[in-house]
């Protein structure tokens, strides 16, 4: 029988996990940058490919976030473990918890589509629980999604923390315990003003880490 009781809140989650989602959201800065490049420059202004795009963000993001991992991990504890997904998929480990991280859909949660380990960790499964061993107990869910949008020039736009329980009959919208929107550190208006005015001054190059060292090393935005 599963356990009903309430889910952790969400404001306490995202503050348990203030110093990984800014990380997380340096990382996608840094992935959006480097889309745009791409398509400005390597392919002549055109606007970026809706099914290329994700992926060059997902594995710039990947490489920061490696990065991000390693420069925290030189001075204190290691603030995550980064997990090993199949085309460029993002998902961090923190202590006996998963954040998935997924491009939004419609601006909302994306489904889980026909991946069975995507299904089991929207269900809040765990190998015990799925052996028999133990009741799914969502009290303290294990599982939780981190979800970007971008705008149409492919700015990092929003930023959402979930916590998912779909059912196993489930279709549709996936259910989810809770949803928090997590506003930016910076939003399109501000990093497209950054950018011009370093590609002005010759200095583009200097918003490559997008302070991904400052994040590493201190957990907070400017």
């Amino acid at each position: 029988m599963e356990d009903q009781s309430p889910a952790l809140p969400a404001e306490r989650v995202a503050e348990e996990f203030k110093a990984q989602l800014k990380m997380i959201e340096s990382a996608l800065q840094f992935g959006t940058m480097k889309v745009r490049r791409y398509f400005r420059a390597d392919n002549k202004n055109k606007p970026p490919d809706k099914s290329l795009a994700p992926n060059i963000l997902r594995y710039q993001a990947k490489q920061a976030l490696r990065e991000a991992g390693q420069v925290v991990e030189d001075e204190e504890e290691k603030p995550f473990d980064l997990q090993r997904l199949s085309n460029n998929g993002l998902c961090l480990k923190i202590g006996d918890r998963t954040i998935r991280i997924r491009k939004a859909v419609d601006g909302d949660i994306p489904a889980p589509g026909l991946s069975k380990s995507l299904n089991l960790f929207y269900q809040q499964m765990s190998l015990a629980s799925l052996m028999g061993k133990e009741a799914k107990d969502l009290s303290d869910p294990k599982n939780y999604l981190f979800v970007w949008d971008v705008d149409s020039s492919f700015y990092l736009s929003s930023l959402m923390l979930a916590c998912p329980n779909m059912g196993e009959e489930s279709k549709g919208q996936p259910e989810c315990l809770w949803k928090l929107k997590v506003p930016l550190t910076r939003g399109p208006a501000e990093v497209a003003g950054a950018e011009r005015e370093a590609e002005q001054a010759g200095h583009s190059e200097e918003l490559d880490e997008y302070g991904l060292r400052d994040l590493a090393a201190t957990g907070e935005g400017e």
